[in-house]
């Protein structure tokens, strides 16, 4: 549990705001990681090859961490830019691909 010390020129609405930048950069994340999870397990026995396990897809979402938090990024401040933060939540799946494929490259994983 964090404690957050509110200085007097920090309002309710600023902090209330911060919180939920985070929990939508969070969801984004998250979307993207359930995307990359599936490829790597369903993508890859699609093509009759053996599905990474949950240890191997850690490991790669360590290694593309900084690729993963630019598709996040960029995902966030378009639709930010936009006006369209609210829509994020019920945004279909392609949505979150489209900004993620852009940064990780899995087409070798998926064929090799």
């Amino acid at each position: 549990m964090s404690i957050i010390v509110l200085k007097p020129s920090c309002h309710i609405k600023e902090l209330f705001k911060m919180d939920q930048d985070s929990f939508i950069k969070d969801f984004i994340r998250e979307k993207m990681i359930l995307q990359i999870r599936a490829d790597l397990t369903i993508g890859r026995e699609d093509n009759d090859l053996k599905a990474f396990t949950d240890e191997e897809i850690n490991e790669y979402i360590t290694k593309e961490e900084e690729s993963l938090s630019r598709a996040v990024l960029e995902m966030y401040n378009t639709y930010k830019d936009d006006g369209e933060l609210n829509d994020i939540p019920t945004a279909p799946d392609d949505w979150f691909r489209e900004f993620l494929y852009i940064h990780i490259e899995l087409d070798n994983l998926l064929n090799n």
